[in-house]
């Protein structure tokens, strides 16, 4: 699976940005991530964004964390299309990152435990254990967000046939309860026709080679250093209590909140026979964090 994304350093609260990324759920129930965030918070607690675009990659079986590596490219700049792409070698997943503008490129490899295709989900946006095939536009919120964000394209020049696109605002880690979560299924027989999905200020698209998360011409930007905030000096405005945004079964918690954009997408991407058949999805995520973590959620 390899789409091509374009790079926007968009601001959201408490100076992070936006996470650009695809992930890939393997035939025996393993998920693998890749992506670049501008700003993305290395520590939530106290909230720390970190400086530029890093890469972010990560393995998970749903209920483990088995691998996360992160890595500072300087070469990736606002503006670039960078390609990111999931592929099998040697029983092991290759998580990539090329920037087609300054050339630089990482990669990380993690055991595929014998998996030779990723899968889509037919029956809805995401498994059981909530994982899935495709591409992921995530970013962090202090407070509930019902705004948009600065377009970003994400391209491949193999259409798909379906997909499910998906819009949710939650807390993190809990994920329960959504603020919102809206999603529905679409077909590409029409491969260049766009297909929308709003929901609460957001707005995302799709057709069969593209999808396209934020509908803004413009967002504000981001310092690339921006200040570290301390727990007490987020007390007082991003604490909540629990009968506004619940967080487990805690009383008291840091709540910051994070739109996903995502679609899920059925049939061959990039690489014919790495994509099974079922739905590849497509998502918009906006969560809340309550501890610390310094890898995408």
């Amino acid at each position: 699976m390899a789409y091509n994304v374009t790079m926007v350093d968009q601001c959201g609260t408490n100076g992070s940005g936006p996470f650009y990324s695809i992930a890939g759920r393997s035939n025996p129930e393993y998920w693998y991530l890749v992506g670049v965030g501008w700003n993305w918070p290395s520590s939530l607690n106290p909230y720390s964004p970190s400086r530029g675009f890093e890469v972010h990659y990560g393995a998970d079986n749903g209920d483990t964390t088995l691998f996360r590596a992160r890595a500072s490219l300087n070469g990736i700049s606002n503006g670039d299309l960078v390609m990111l792409k999931l592929s099998f070698s040697n029983n092991m997943v290759v998580m990539y990152v090329h920037d087609w503008n300054s050339s630089v490129t990482d990669q990380r490899s993690y055991s595929a435990f014998g998996a030779t295709s990723f899968l889509g989900n037919p029956d809805g946006p995401t498994d059981s254990k909530g994982l899935f095939s495709g591409l992921m536009t995530r970013q962090y919120y202090s407070a509930p967000f019902y705004g948009d964000e600065e377009s970003t394209v994400y391209k491949s020049s193999n259409p798909i046939s379906s997909a499910w696109m998906r819009i949710a605002e939650f807390p993190y880690p809990d994920k329960t309860p959504s603020l919102f979560d809206q999603y529905g299924s679409y077909d590409y027989g029409v491969p260049n026709l766009f297909q929308n999905l709003s929901s609460n200020g957001a707005s995302e698209s799709s057709n069969g080679y593209q999808f396209v998360t934020g509908g803004l011409s413009a967002a504000p930007v981001c310092a690339v250093s921006p200040a570290i905030l301390s727990p007490r000096s987020l007390l007082g405005s991003y604490w909540y209590v629990i009968p506004v945004v619940v967080i487990g079964v805690v009383v008291l918690g840091l709540v910051l909140l994070a739109r996903r954009s995502t679609r899920w997408v059925a049939g061959p991407m990039i690489q014919p026979g790495t994509l099974s058949p079922g739905r590849f999805v497509a998502v918009r995520d906006q969560k809340s964090h309550q501890e610390d973590s310094n890898v995408p959620g």
